[in-house]
């Protein structure tokens, strides 16, 4: 018997040639034992916590371990010294202490890489040599256990959940997952050939499963989840979300059955959006290319190629006849959707990052680099906004046209003034999420244990919602933050729940726990519906979850007037300015009177009542009115330019063929 020790033992991993035991303690520290002699052969001392997990690479030369104090740790095997500390990437946790201690680790065959279970579900892959890992589609409750599969191509995941998760190794993208057990499933390895898996479960048994889940009635595949982003059609009656299998579906709200599926993307899909009539889909991917799809048919209308690097993101023009697109290249792309044509605008050296138009759609903002830059291709008129120090993260316009927001790596927010072409407000904040009001007032940032309200007139903090201490676990993996339309509630998703809270007081209104007839499911993509009384959840198993917002008084929706003055002649030069209000509600346009800015009126259509800003948008807004409507010209051109990409696309497939023949 080995020399017991005075403190509690955690974890136990034998190196492979069996004569050497690394155990991991409640004192922060490891041990090496020889087996043989039962002797103690060195201590590895580096913990500031707990050790729960530890494992021996397969050549038996380094050890990995991990702890309560949230890290994960190198060693080298025969000296018991420190090799490296792998790091979480924490910008999409709110708070280490939500995420928890890793509870399992291993590494892979070749040793480059380390897989991680973490406390609250998260599942990590870390780089050895890099010491970075990346956090991947996790489980719902504390993953207990992972192993790599003997090849390096697989990897499985156990949890309290009941559930094990099949693994792409070098991804992580989840292939199924494994039901049958009827309590927490602790423990999980594959056999030395790979070609069974067994797994040990608090209700007393082991089962042995194949790795092979097509045939395994006991797996249900992940399908095509899960989401990696979605959008609201402006009706409010469809989502479109876009999955980790390349593709993109609309799905309609109250009766969660599938309209149309989007199939054409040969990469991972990062942001889809509807037009503003809600009839079609942009895309961007990472297979270098922007997509245009017909939103009721599924077809593919438009392939824009031009980016050489993935595409990360994509915007509409407020009147539909323009696209953006930034990619991990230099270069944004402005696309002329109503003929063949696109300018570029490239910055050397400096990768292109959020890209967003103006209000009035004459002006688009990108991060490039640590620089805010402000192109109007109108008037070939090109701003930057220097100071940051650090890669811009995230821009967009306030809903006023006037202010830019740009957020960076520097640990700033900062809003620039357009007309003066300098900075206005700076809020020290390394922030990570950031959502800005309806009527551009206040602007909602998550950062590392906070989630805050603040200022855009001064960049004083209004209000705290979320702080280390709140006992709130509904964020442990912040996925979206998103005020209510009239700008009255906040909405904030964690993976398997959503929080509701009312803006003005901080009060926490609902807190919602995703759930299925399958148990606990994981959030996928999150909106409010236009009249703000209900939020839709998009969950990564297909689910819908439209949650009503009762007993909160829901206040008018905040929409901008338009104010147009047509170009005037001496014999008109008394002519007033029109305006226009376009109805989130009804989706229709209809004249406004002047004195209605920054005051309540009725929709001239639907009779209910909108909130207008005090400030209005100079634009042409028939333009704007026409684009949210869906007409017989609209829909010919769709289906004739369905037909001419299904024609190209079949002639290409033909020469591919015939040279292939060759």
């Amino acid at each position: 018997m080995l020399q017991p020790p005075r403190w509690f033992v955690n974890a136990l991993a034998f190196a492979p040639d069996g004569h050497t035991v690394v155990s991991g303690s409640a004192d922060s520290t490891l041990k090496l034992w020889d087996v043989r002699t039962r002797s103690e052969r060195g201590t590895l001392t580096g913990h500031s916590s707990d050790v729960y997990a530890c494992a021996f690479a397969e050549d038996g030369l380094k050890i990995v371990s991990g702890a309560l104090d949230h890290t994960l740790k190198v060693w080298d095997a025969r000296s018991a010294a420190e090799f490296a500390t792998l790091t979480i990437d924490w910008k999409w946790i709110v708070h280490k202490d939500f995420v928890g201690s890793p509870r399992g680790c291993a590494f892979s065959p070749d040793g480059a890489r380390v897989a991680s279970a973490w406390e609250l579900g998260a599942v990590m892959i870390s780089d050895v040599a890099t010491g970075k890992g990346d956090v991947v589609s996790g489980h719902l409750l504390t993953a207990s256990a992972c192993a790599f599969s003997p090849d390096g191509a697989l990897m499985i995941t156990s949890s309290w959940d009941k559930t094990l998760k099949v693994r792409e190794a070098v991804t992580g993208r989840e292939i199924a997952s494994l039901f049958g057990h009827e309590a927490e499933v602790t423990g999980c390895a594959f056999s030395p050939d790979g070609t069974e898996i067994v797994s040990s479960s608090r209700d007393g048994t082991l089962k042995i499963w194949d790795p092979d889940v097509s045939d395994n009635p006991s797996a249900r595949a992940q399908g095509r989840g899960p989401i990696s982003s979605g959008a609201l059609s402006p009706d409010g009656k469809r989502v479109v979300v876009s999955l980790w299998d390349n593709s993109l579906m609309v799905r309609d709200i109250e009766t969660n059955h599938d309209i149309a599926t989007m199939v054409g993307h040969r990469n991972a899909v990062c942001r889809c959006v509807f037009d503003p009539a809600g009839v079609r889909v942009l895309s961007a991917s990472y297979d270098k290319m922007v997509g245009v799809w017909d939103a009721e048919t599924g077809a593919r209308l438009l392939t824009l190629v031009g980016h050489t690097q993935w595409v990360t993101d994509c915007a509409w023009s407020p009147d539909a006849t323009q696209a953006v697109s930034t990619s991990r290249e230099d270069t944004l792309e402005l696309w002329d959707l109503r003929g063949d044509r696109r300018r570029t605008l490239k910055r050397q050296g400096e990768r292109a990052s959020s890209c967003a138009f103006s209000p009035d759609g004459k002006s688009i903002v990108c991060g490039w680099g640590k620089v805010v830059r402000l192109w109007s291709p109108a008037s070939k008129v090109e701003l930057e906004f220097s100071g940051h120090h650090g890669e811009v993260t995230f821009c967009a316009f306030l809903p006023d046209g006037a202010g830019v927001v740009s957020c960076s790596k520097d640990g700033t927010i900062r809003i620039w003034d357009v007309s003066a072409a300098r900075e206005r407000v700076r809020i020290e904040l390394e922030v990570w999420k950031c959502s800005i009001s309806p009527d551009g007032s206040q602007i909602l940032a998550v950062t590392e244990g906070a989630v805050d309200l603040w200022s855009t007139d001064d960049g004083r903090l209004i209000r705290k919602l979320l702080t280390p201490e709140t006992p709130v676990k509904a964020a442990s993996f912040l996925q979206a933050a998103h005020f209510s339309p009239n700008g009255r509630l906040i909405a904030l998703a964690g993976v398997t729940t959503v929080v509701v809270w009312d803006a003005r007081s901080g009060i926490q209104l609902y807190n919602y726990r995703l759930a299925s007839t399958g148990g606990l499911t994981q959030f996928g993509f999150m909106t409010w519906l236009p009249d703000s009384r209900s939020l839709v959840v998009v969950c990564d198993d297909g689910s819908i979850h439209k949650l009503m917002m009762e007993r909160v008084e829901v206040s008018p929706p905040i929409v901008t007037a338009w104010r147009y003055e047509a170009h005037r002649r001496w014999w008109r030069k008394n002519r007033p300015a029109e305006f226009g209000v376009g109805c989130p509600l009804c989706r229709t346009w209809s004249e406004a009177p002047e004195f209605a800015v920054g005051t309540e009126m009725a929709c001239s259509n639907c009779r209910e009542r909108l909130l207008l800003n005090p400030f209005a948008i100079h634009g042409e807004w028939r333009r704007v009115a026409g684009a949210w409507r869906d007409t017989d010209e609209s829909r010919q051109q769709r289906q004739l330019q369905a037909e001419l990409h299904a024609e190209f696309k079949a002639l290409f497939e033909r020469l591919g063929q015939q040279e292939l023949s060759k």
